[in-house]
């Protein structure tokens, strides 16, 4: 496996876990938005040290 096919299985992953989120939440789409858009910047604190 390419490392290409693991990052889109990756992101296959995250895209039915947040799709899974909105419907166990009851929210919706605009909610996932965001929710979304702040795990995306956790991340880049986590790995690059970044705050903003």
């Amino acid at each position: 496996m390419t490392s290409t096919n693991l990052a889109n299985l990756v992101k296959i992953g995250q895209l039915e876990a947040i799709a899974c989120l909105a419907h166990t939440l009851g929210v919706d789409g605009a909610t996932i938005r965001v929710l979304d858009s702040l795990r995306k910047q956790r991340n880049l604190s986590d790995y690059d040290g970044e705050l903003g």
